[in-house]
């Protein structure tokens, strides 16, 4: 009872019409789907070896064993498809190009190996990846159609795209910037659909923009997507990404816990527009550690060639994608980035492009071409699967409800079935109308064909009579007899429809029954449904009336409990009495008694100085206390700039290595062709001396690199040494720390 008003419990009926519409659901984490899903993935992790000797699971799997293999032989798998090629390859499976023996349409089908995807969790988001073709805008990604799977494998059958990628485009056509403003602009609307839906792509990169029959570009592998939390942040320790296109604060959360939004996706758009205009990516280098050393360094880095002809709107909206994360384009939405003069253009707009002839449309000669992709060799599937459990591991539970079909689900053909009988009653209705049009025409004819015999009956009783009229008469009963023939054809052509209309009733007729009989059939199974739900209510009454035994028994032995305390009470209430009795005789000991209290006075005195004491201790302690915990904490911050400090240096250390390899071949190079020049008689001695002195420079160099190089270990070094003493200190502040606290409460038991 709420505010005067009592909830109303939905009816039993809207209970079940709301069941009914999650089970149809595809969205639902309860469909049809899941439900099947949890029923085979419980009895393949059951089914192994040692179940055997549990009663319970032997009983299960006799019981639903062989309906569950019934099942999958009705739902679909990868039997349904023919492979034409495969069209790539990557750590958790392949990408084949399939055709559906059914429909004949031709598809890319994705598998990914179970195991491979438990074994790397932490990299491996199969959910987020079906969720996003399943659910969002297929205008600009790729749309998944049916997602399903084996014992072994995950399946996602998807729009087969045979433009292939943008990789393939630029690397056959030289990019010109109207065509970089369509293919981004394209991007950014395929991002703001994944961003609307709460991910974050994370992996954006011309190799996941795949190029449709019709030239417009589609998003696609979103393997790396991760949903954001409710402030639009996501955090992660793990950096993710293709080193050329990964943002700064993404570079940052490797071995950290790093936090980022979706701007990090409008970094890799920059670096895709600088790659389409220049021809290469603007923070490459021959090294990984060069490279992720120019991006976090990209205020100095980003540099435009000056052989490259590129408009001040394309330079600036590079450089407000290549920024930091805190002023960075599309950082306060997508709109900021639709309004940028880059994008300004008489053929098209946002709200038409889709409609818009793409600069290149491939030219295909069917629907299975694969001339855009790259030919990959035939390799086995990894056959690396689950190891037989010994006892159950529930390997298949996480994939439960991975299933998805927007065709092929069982409640979507019970749907067609329903309207498939509603058609046969409307049909039925529509050939009972026209039977009687037929019968009433037919009923006309008869009585056109009475008429005509009565003519004729009166024409013969005056023929007599009637003799000059005789021919003329004779004409009209020929012309009538003609007609009676025409009739006659005709009716006879309408009992023929009739009849084929009363077979057509007939067949019409059989298919309603039937459809009734199955609508009949699966009114039993759902009633065998209810009675199975009514068994689990039973069941769950029964485990009510069990605990409700156990309360009443509960209750008897707190009764049993409660009067023997009353009898106890009884019994102190005469000990009290008797104590009464001997009030007498206590007081004549009350002067000792006196005597006693004087001496506990003295003693709580000398409590409250001990008192006051302590409480003087405890204030110095906390003093204390705050002080190493402030200490503690300026440890701390030393420790991490040192830890800050210690990766910078290495990453130097590691450039400055690099760059003394490359100066000693050179040097050995240059010693080499010195040595060459020495013994050749036809060098002058001017030349000698030229490159005698670019050797000693080349010396020179070499040892500075040297010394520069064991300078930066001994300061590695020293910071290492430094953070391990910090490390020390803070541990031993931290014992400190943790001793004060427990004198602390010592002394505040005391104190109590």
């Amino acid at each position: 009872m709420m505010n005067g008003f009592k909830e109303v419990e939905p009816s039993f009926e809207d209970c079940l019409l709301m069941l009914s519409k999650k089970l149809v659901d595809s969205s639902s984490t309860v469909n049809i789907d899941s439900l099947l899903d949890a029923f085979t993935a419980l009895v393949g992790d059951c089914d192994f070896h040692s179940s055997q000797r549990n009663k319970n699971i032997e009983t299960f799997l006799k019981r639903y064993g062989s309906s569950v293999d019934e099942i999958n032989k009705m739902r679909m798998r990868a039997s349904h498809f023919t492979l034409i090629k495969v069209i790539g390859r990557g750590a958790f499976g392949e990408v084949q190009l399939v055709r559906h023996k059914r429909t004949n349409k031709v598809y890319a089908m994705k598998l990914l190996n179970k195991f491979e995807m438990i074994k790397r969790a932490d990299s491996a988001f199969f959910w987020e990846e079906r969720d996003i073709m399943a659910y969002a805008d297929p205008m600009w990604i790729v749309k998944l159609h049916y997602a399903f799977q084996d014992l072994k494998y995950l399946y996602m059958v998807m729009e087969y795209m045979p433009g292939g990628d943008l990789v393939n485009l630029m690397a056959n056509y030289d990019v010109p910037e109207k065509w970089a403003k369509f293919y981004t602009a394209e991007v950014v609307l395929g991002l703001d659909a994944i961003h609307s839906m709460g991910y974050i792509h994370r992996d954006v990169k011309p190799d996941n923009m795949l190029i449709s029959a019709s030239g417009h570009v589609k998003l696609a592998d979103f393997g790396t997507c991760v949903k954001m939390d409710s402030d639009g942040l996501v955090r992660c320790s793990t950096a993710v990404g293709t080193p050329d296109y990964i943002s700064p604060e993404v570079l940052r959360s490797q071995g950290s816990e790093g936090v980022y939004g979706r701007e990090c996706d409008w970094w890799s758009v920059g670096v895709f527009i600088y790659e389409m205009l220049v021809g290469e990516t603007p923070f490459y280098a021959t090294s990984l550690v060069a490279t992720y050393s120019k991006i976090m360094n990209h205020q100095s880095t980003l540099t435009f060639p000056d052989d490259v002809s590129i408009s001040d709107a394309a330079k600036d909206i590079i450089c407000k994608f290549l920024s930091n994360r805190n002023v960075r384009l599309g950082r306060q939405g997508v709109a900021e980035i639709k309004s940028h003069t880059f994008f300004v253009n008489d053929e098209w707009d946002w709200n038409t492009i889709q409609n818009t002839r793409p600069p290149v449309v491939p030219d295909l000669t069917g629907d299975d071409d694969t001339r855009n992709f790259d030919n990959i060799e035939k390799e086995g599937l990894p056959q690396e699967s689950f190891q037989l459990p010994r006892a159950f591991a529930g390997n298949q539970l996480p994939f439960i409800g991975f299933t998805y079909s927007r065709e092929f689900s069982p409640m979507a053909c019970l749907a067609v079935s329903q309207q498939t009988l509603a058609d046969a009653k409307s049909d039925l209705q529509r050939l009972s109308m026209q039977n009687e049009q037929y019968a009433s025409e037919l009923g006309l004819v008869q009585e056109t064909k009475k008429l005509a015999d009565a003519c004729l009956q009166q024409v013969n009783a005056d023929s007599s009579s009637i003799e000059l009229d005789c021919l003329k008469l004779e004409k009209e009963l020929a012309a009538v007899r003609l007609e009676l023939k025409e009739t006659s054809r005709k009716l006879e052509q309408e009992l023929e429809n009739r009849k084929q209309l009363e077979v057509m009733l007939i067949n019409v007729r059989s298919e309603y029954d039937n459809l009734q009989n199955a609508e009949r059939k699966t009114k039993s199974e759902h009633a065998i449904d209810m009675d199975r739900q009514i068994s689990e209510l039973n069941e769950r009454i029964r485990l009510q009336c069990d605990s409700e035994e156990k309360l009443r028994t509960l209750f008897n032995e707190l009764q049993e409990s409660y009067n023997n305390q009353d009898l106890a009470l009884r019994e102190l209430r005469i000990k009290y009495d008797v104590l009464t009795s001997h009030c007498d005789e206590a007081q004549e000991n009350l002067k000792s008694v006196q005597a006693q209290l004087d001496a506990e006075r003295a003693q709580s005195t000398q409590q409250s100085q001990l008192l006051l004491s302590t409480k003087e201790r405890n204030d110095a302690l906390q003093i204390k206390l705050d002080y190493l915990r402030e200490k503690y904490t300026k440890l701390t911050d030393e420790n991490q700039t040192l830890t800050e400090k210690k990766h910078n240096l290495e990453k130097e250390y590691s450039i400055t290595e690099l760059e003394l390899k490359n100066l000693r071949d050179k040097y050995e190079q240059e010693v080499q062709n010195y040595q060459n020049s020495l013994n050749s008689s036809q060098i002058g001695n001017e030349q000698c001396k030229s490159e005698s002195t670019f050797v000693s420079e080349l010396e020179k160099k070499l040892r500075d690199e040297e010394t520069l190089r064991h300078s930066l270990q001994q300061q590695l070094n020293d910071v290492e040494r430094q953070r391990k003493v910090l490390s020390l200190d803070c541990d031993h502040f931290s014992d400190q720390i943790q001793q004060l606290g427990m004198e602390g409460e010592n002394l505040k038991s005391k104190v109590a």
